[in-house]
């Protein structure tokens, strides 16, 4: 769930709403590995994609990682996949390969009792937003603890959370004329994470709100654009029967 509002000159616009529920079924194999052995290659036999309810069918998805997103080459059924079918599958599966995992930025070494916090690894955080986005930030803080023991599904799960925030001073491809005057995001973080090790996560939820200013190039001279971006996304999953 998306919503975009823009503000211009003090005038704000209607805000913008972009909903969608994607389902994927599939049977994942990995086809290469870095030198850490970190997938770089995977095959998706996907059984069944759908968007609102609305199936898709069959498909043979190919994806090479890449340390940008953007640099990621995802075929569908041997063809690039277009830029909707792309996005859609972004949001389903990774496409980057590199940099930190989630447990350098976000976990802890030490053994933590329910309602313990510990450190964000935010020099980690600003360095992969940098290198793997584009995005350049400052001011980085970020909170995570373990909420406690839960229940998804019939599996036992730790309920780990997380909070970050940042200013951006910059974002990759901006317009000619286009800069950051000023921006700042929150992001609140929340997986589930299964006791038996049989899934890496039973759920997931992403929560981000990013306000900027940008300096657009206008006939009268440079104009100030107000954009705020509300972004939520949950993920649940479940193993496939063999």
């Amino acid at each position: 769930d998306k919503a975009l509002q823009v503000a211009v000159g003090g005038k704000t616009g209607d805000e913008q709403h972009d909903k969608h529920v994607l389902h994927m079924e599939t049977l994942s194999t990995i086809t290469a590995v870095d030198e850490r052995g970190r997938p770089t290659k995977t095959h998706e036999d996907v059984k069944d994609l759908s968007v609102d309810g609305h199936s898709l069918g069959p498909a043979s998805v190919d994806v090479t990682r890449a340390r940008k997103v953007k640099d990621a080459v995802v075929l569908v059924n041997g063809k690039p996949a277009p830029k909707k079918m792309r996005e859609m599958l972004g949001d389903l599966l990774k496409l980057s390969v590199g940099g930190p995992e989630d447990d350098d930025v976000f976990g802890t070494k030490a053994m933590q009792a329910a309602g313990s916090h510990w450190a964000v690894n935010t020099k980690l955080a600003q360095d992969d937003l940098r290198e793997g986005n584009g995005v350049d930030t400052s001011s980085v803080t970020g909170d995570a603890w373990l909420e406690g023991p839960t229940r998804v599904g019939d599996r036992d799960c730790l309920d780990v959370r997380a909070k970050m925030a940042f200013d951006v001073t910059n974002v990759p491809d901006l317009p000619p004329g286009q800069k950051v005057e000023s921006g700042h995001t929150d992001l609140d973080l929340r997986a589930a994470l299964p006791l038996d090790g049989k899934l890496e996560r039973a759920s997931e939820h992403m929560g981000m709100v990013m306000a900027m200013k940008l300096s657009v190039a206008s006939p009268k001279g440079p104009a100030l654009v107000a954009v705020t971006v509300t972004e939520s996304r949950d993920g649940a999953y479940t193993p496939v029967a063999p």
